[in-house]
C-alpha cells in the first residue's frame, strides 16, 4: 500500500520488489496524496483513541457521550473514506485546478451473469479452448488452492485468541466460496489479512459480519459504483495500513 501512500506509480509485486521499485522511484511522489494519506493515518489514529477520554457515567449524559465516542471510533474507517470521497467530489465539479490526488476511477456496475465455470476464454480476436487456459495455469491449479486454505487457517488462529480452529470447516467454507463464485466470474476466494484487520478494528465479533458485508456489496456494486470514483487510494492505502499496524501489535 506504500506506492499509493506516496502516490507513486508501481506495477511490483510482493514484498521485496515493492520496496525496490518505491525506492527507485522515490523522487517521483506525490505531495497531494502523501498530506492526504498522513491526515488520514492522523485521523485514524486519533479516533481510535477517543475512547480513551475520560468520561463521567454516573449520569445520562456521560453515558451516553461514552456511547458516542464508543460508536465514532468503531466508524472511523467509513468515516475518512466519506470525508475524503466528499472533499475529491466536491474538489472535482468545482472546476478549478485537478484534484492533487490520484481517485480509485471508474468501478463497472453490477455483478457478472450466471454461467458455468468451463468454456472457452475470448481474448480480443481470438479464442481459447478450456482446457489450453487448464494447460497453462499448471502448477498454479495446486499453488493456488493451497496457498488460500493456509491463508484461511493462519488467519482464522490470528483472531481465535488461542482457540482451537477447525482446519476442515475452514476447507468446505472455502471451497464452496470457489465453486459458487466460479459461476459468476469471480477472482478465486481466500481470507485476507489486511480486510480481517479492518473488520477487527472495527469492531466485528462473529461470521454474520460476512452476510453483513456481502449484502453491502452488492448494494454498493448496484447503487453507489458512480461515486467509488472519487474515493481516494492513499485514504483506503491509511486505512489498510493502520488496520494491520494494529493487527500485528497484538498478535
Amino acid at each position: 500500500q506504500l506506492k499509493h501512500l506516496f502516490g507513486i506509480p508501481s506495477n511490483a509485486r510482493g514484498f521485496f520488489q515493492t520496496v525496490y521499485s518505491l525506492s527507485a522511484k522515490i523522487t517521483q511522489f506525490s505531495a497531494g496524496d502523501l498530506v492526504l494519506g498522513g491526515i488520514a493515518i492522523g485521523f485514524l489514529l486519533a479516533l481510535r483513541q477517543i475512547t480513551k477520554i475520560p468520561v463521567k457515567e454516573d449520569t445520562a449524559g456521560g453515558r451516553f457521550l461514552k456511547k458516542f465516542l464508543w460508536y465514532v471510533s468503531l466508524s472511523r474507517n467509513a468515516l475518512i473514506v466519506l470525508i475524503t470521497s466528499t472533499v475529491a467530489y466536491r474538489w472535482s465539479n468545482s472546476g478549478e485546478d485537478e484534484v492533487p490526488f490520484k481517485l480509485s476511477g471508474h468501478v463497472k456496475a453490477g455483478i457478472p451473469g450466471f454461467e458455468l465455470p468451463i468454456h472457452n476464454v475470448h481474448v480480443g480476436n481470438e479464442t481459447i479452448p478450456y482446457f489450453e487456459v487448464v494447460k497453462d495455469l499448471g502448477s498454479s491449479l495446486i499453488l493456488v488452492p493451497l496457498v488460500a486454505i493456509l491463508a484461511n487457517v493462519s488467519i482464522a488462529k490470528a483472531f481465535t485468541a488461542g482457540k482451537i480452529v477447525d482446519a476442515s470447516q475452514e476447507m468446505i467454507a472455502l471451497g464452496l466460496c470457489n465453486i459458487f463464485g466460479s459461476c459468476f466470474s469471480a477472482m478465486p476466494t481466500c481470507g485476507a489479512f489486511t480486510r480481517s484487520a479492518v473488520s477487527h478494528s472495527s469492531g466485528v465479533r462473529t461470521p454474520l459480519a460476512g452476510m453483513y458485508s456481502a449484502i453491502m456489496t452488492l448494494l454498493a456494486l448496484s447503487l453507489l459504483t458512480p461515486y467509488f470514483y472519487f474515493i481516494p487510494k492513499t485514504t483506503l492505502a491509511a486505512v489498510l495500513i493502520v488496520s494491520v499496524a494494529f493487527m500485528v501489535s497484538n498478535l
